[in-house]
């Protein structure tokens, strides 16, 4: 029921077929060519129809592999467990190629292939953040992943050809690595020529036991050892290998986990180990530039090989009335209505009892041939008439009715579309009408809430109206739903798996770290964090 790489590598391809049935997350690190991805279940629920061939199945260890393969065995089959699983195959790998050619080919493709992408960003990050400098003495610290692996070729390449005085140590702390991981950690330093310092500590045996963030109270504690065996070394920066895309990731973690806006900053001073700094030289790198690195060069690495990676399987009282003495209008503005949705609203505002004032303009017939933007036009346009009306009415502020939901679906796509961080603000001084303000009073009501209103009460409404309603394709690039109605869909889906996604969005606007953040506007004059980084040392 078991067969070792070297018998698998005797047999011809057509003689069997070969299931991986590692995590998804592990397989995007490195699988064995042809091998098809396939949980457990799966195997069990749909298992091969033709049972002509050998079907072998790896698992990361050769562990895991061995129960279905018993099963498989009993249904009929010829089938075998990969004995020491990927793992095996991996070793495997990295006896074949020749250690020196192997190391230039890598170093070479650095300066060419991956110049611009790679080694060219890496460089930036150091200038643009001034990481680096005359006498510093850098701890590279290693885990054994692509990222710190290709950091530290990196740092080798820039040792070579700067005009910048400093020293580098590479460092790997084993936290208690399984063998076979800090065999692999060993073997691609040696080949890749990388002058490491192992050290070893018992983080994953001191936190194996705990049942609350675990995997936090690891990276506190990995981050302190590195910083205390560093300063041991007299280095002043440890170097970690955190890219662009932890750096995205993290800011919408925060948001939609942590309801705050900060930032993986590309550099830090340590607040308990006087005199150190954390350097991210990898800052503006693209993981998938990473990836097409490592994979163009063939190289494989551990992924995390903790202990749990092979076993986790998975305020009016009451009241309506306000004290307050104040005057309300209520204005509908008609910016060029078809006739049946006038009707619409004035026979809601009728049933409803709300004394409307209309007012016409001819928004819509202006913006209706204008290609670029006209929807952001109209809204401008539309936002200036009623500034204009109710200040003619002797109003001071207008009220417009936006909801929670568009406040975080506002924040998500100045994000995701608009590259700033910038939300629906509950009121807002008017830049054009002195004295005026906007508010929104439905600030912190849900879109759910209101509709269950509508529908309770039997209400019908007009939603937008417009005559690009039917006709529009510009505003939303030919397809049937807009930038909103997107951002709407991923909020659902996000949700499915953390149901407090909306909170964390809103209140991550509340929670912005000044300190964490890259740069920032205001008053229009943006500044940016190395303007006082040296005042907290």
């Amino acid at each position: 029921m078991q067969i070792n790489i070297e018998q698998l590598e005797k047999l011809s391809n057509d003689e069997y077929v070969l299931f991986d049935m590692r995590p998804e997350t592990d397989r995007a690190y490195g699988f064995i060519p042809d091998s098809v991805s396939v949980t457990e279940e799966e195997l069990r629920e749909n298992p091969p129809a033709d049972k002509s061939k050998k079907i072998v199945v790896y698992c990361a260890k050769g562990i895991l592999s061995v129960d279905v393969v018993e099963w498989l065995c009993e249904q009929g089959y010829d089938a075998y467990s990969l004995e020491d699983g990927y793992f095996a195959w991996l070793r495997r790998q990295m006896q074949k190629q020749v250690d020196d050619d192997f190391c230039a080919k890598v170093e070479q493709s650095l300066r060419k292939k991956f110049k611009s992408d790679i080694f060219g960003k890496f460089i930036k990050a150091i200038k643009e953040y001034d990481l680096i400098h005359d006498g510093d003495s850098i701890a590279v610290c290693i885990s054994g992943g692509k990222d710190s692996i290709l950091m530290a070729k990196c740092f080798q390449e820039l040792k070579r050809h700067s005009n910048v005085n400093f020293d580098v140590k590479y460092l790997v702390m084993d936290p208690g690595y399984a063998p076979e991981n800090r065999r692999i950690i060993e073997e691609n330093a040696r080949r890749l020529n990388v002058p490491i310092t192992v050290f070893e500590t018992d983080i994953f045996e001191s936190v194996y036991n705990v049942d609350k963030s675990p995997c936090y109270l690891c990276a506190r504690m990995r981050r302190g050892y590195l910083y205390n065996f560093a300063k041991q070394l007299g280095c002043n920066k440890i170097a970690l290998g955190h890219h662009y895309d932890d750096v995205i990731e993290t800011i919408l973690m925060g948001m939609l986990h942590g309801a705050q806006i900060q930032t993986m900053m590309p550099k830090l001073h340590s607040t308990n180990f006087e005199g150190m700094q954390l350097i991210r030289p990898l800052y503006l790198v693209r993981e998938d530039d990473i990836k097409a690195w490592r994979d163009y060069n063939e190289l494989h690495f551990i992924q995390c090989a903790c202990k749990f990676t092979d076993t986790c399987t998975s305020c009016n009282n009451g009241q309506n009335h306000s004290n307050v003495n104040f005057d309300v209008k209520y204005l509908v503005m008609d910016p060029g209505y078809a006739p049946e949705n006038r009707r619409i609203i004035e026979e809601n505002a009728r049933r409803l009892n709300v004394p409307i004032t209309v007012f016409e303009t001819d928004i819509f017939e202006s913006v209706y041939n204008v290609d670029k933007s006209p929807c952001y036009l109209c809204a401008r346009m539309r936002r200036g008439y009623l500034y204009n009306f109710a200040k003619q009415l002797g109003c001071n502020k207008i009220a417009l009715g936006h909801h929670y939901d568009d406040v975080i679906e506002t924040i998500l796509m100045g994000m995701l579309h608009g590259a700033q961080i910038q939300t629906m603000m509950p009121k807002l001084h008017s830049t054009n009408f002195e004295g005026m303000q906007l508010i929104r009073p439905l600030y912190l009501v849900r879109e759910d809430d209101i509709k269950a209103w509508r529908d309770y009460n039997e209400l019908h409404f007009i939603q937008c109206a417009c005559k690009f309603t039917d006709t529009c394709t510009s505003c939303n690039n030919g397809q049937n739903h807009s930038k909103r109605q997107e951002t709407k869909e991923l909020i659902r889906e996000l949700k499915k798996s953390n149901p407090d996604v909306e909170k964390c969005i809103f209140r991550s606007v509340e929670n912005v770290h000044l300190e964490t953040v890259i740069a920032y506007k205001k008053n229009g004059v943006k500044h940016s964090f190395l303007e006082t980084y040296d005042e907290k040392n």
